[in-house]
């Protein structure tokens, strides 16, 4: 089954609406002390604005980067508060985690998350709309990923977003790499540097196609697309 298939029927969203020239880029795994700022600060320079999935537990070590990030007008997202795969854990385990990492957050912020990405894009044995339901958060995947966590040099990254950038696109990069990622260095590469080099080249490509990166908030306009 396609991948659009499966997460829609899964519950999850990973397009917006086809319309309004939008799109939005989101960062997985942070925050990070070295990462998330020189991130937030090219961002910035460039004047886009995203959606960040952090960690709960790394969220609640470096509090003040999420908020920068929320006033810089980015929107904050749960990746759980442990970023291990889903399948490893029972629902109640993953209900209290979720609950766990949205009280952090919410606490951190001031206001309600509306977001959710489950690490790997995997939900274990949990329902999508068991998550809504009990939680108030919506599951959130994305359209395609750009394997910043993997390239090597800006131009891989550039080129992914090119062949993939599209009206209601949901874009996966990342801020850091959690800790168990980071320790992968033959298959992940932790090092930022090659996201940073592509972001201004990403955000030039966007403009020639008429595309604005917006948050998750802003590209599904309150239309809901779960099942």
């Amino acid at each position: 089954m396609h991948l659009t298939s499966r997460v829609f029927h899964a519950g999850s969203i990973c397009q917006g609406p086809c319309r309004g020239g939008k799109l939005s880029l989101t960062f997985d795994d942070g925050p990070h002390p070295k990462w998330t700022p020189l991130v937030l600060d090219c961002l910035g320079r460039l004047g886009v604005r995203a959606t960040f999935f952090v960690v709960g537990r790394s969220a609640s070590m470096y509090p003040e980067l999420v908020r920068e990030a929320q006033r810089q007008g980015h929107e904050i997202g749960t990746h759980l508060y442990w970023h291990q795969r889903p399948n490893r854990r029972s629902p109640r385990q993953l209900c209290e985690e979720l609950r766990q990492s949205r009280l952090e957050l919410e606490s951190i912020l001031g206001s309600p998350i509306r977001w959710l990405r489950f690490p790997y894009g995997k939900m274990g044995a949990l329902r999508a709309t068991a998550v809504r339901e009990a939680l108030g958060l919506q599951t959130v995947h994305w359209t395609f990923s750009a394997l910043d966590s993997r390239a090597r040099d800006a131009e891989a990254i550039v080129h992914r977003v090119r062949a993939g950038a599209r009206a209601g696109a949901i874009v996966l990069m990342h801020d850091c790499l959690a800790d168990e990622a980071a320790g992968l260095a033959s298959i992940y590469n932790p090092d930022r540097t090659a996201l940073l080099q592509a972001l201004p080249s990403i955000e030039q490509t966007l403009t020639t196609r008429e595309l604005t990166p917006v948050t998750l908030s802003e590209l599904m306009e309150s239309t809901y697309l779960g099942s």
